[in-house]
């Protein structure tokens, strides 16, 4: 438990979070009891792998006394050009603000899309537009990055 850490009193305790990538083999099989496990080992809350398993995952989280307040989106919806079988920023936003999520996680990347000046300029720019709309809905747009970058 994270409370040999923190004493329950300190305020940044119920800011401690644990993004369920790590724990993503858990949550394919048993979801509801990988969330009770985080909340038991002390995290107050988690971020969504993908912020479209919002309807699912955000109501099982508060089930378990968890918070959830950011999101990883599909990388696709700003990382390529012609995003195929990714949601748009538009259904990403309106899912966010459906629960209530305050920062999106654009994390990746992909072979194929970051190779060249040209390429990374292009997906900056898609970047750029996709956080003005996120700005312009009161939800902060992060990057997760890797070493790569």
């Amino acid at each position: 438990r994270l409370a040999w850490a923190l004493p329950e009193s300190d305020p940044f305790l119920k800011t401690l979070g644990l993004q369920l990538y790590t724990v993503r083999n858990q949550m394919a099989s048993k979801p509801a009891a990988t969330l009770k496990s985080v909340k038991d080992a002390g995290y107050a809350q988690v971020e969504l792998m993908d912020a479209m398993d919002a309807d699912v995952l955000v109501p099982l989280a508060k089930e378990h006394g968890l918070d959830v307040t950011s999101a990883f989106i599909n990388w696709s919806t700003i990382g390529e050009a012609k995003p195929q079988n990714a949601p748009t920023v538009r259904a990403i936003i309106d899912k966010a603000h459906k629960h209530g999520l305050k920062h999106l996680v654009f994390g990746y990347i992909g072979r194929g899309h970051r190779e060249t000046a040209d390429i990374l300029k292009a997906t900056a720019e898609r970047a750029n537009k996709a956080a003005e709309e996120c700005l312009a809905a009161g939800i902060q747009l992060c990057y997760h990055n890797h070493s790569f970058e």
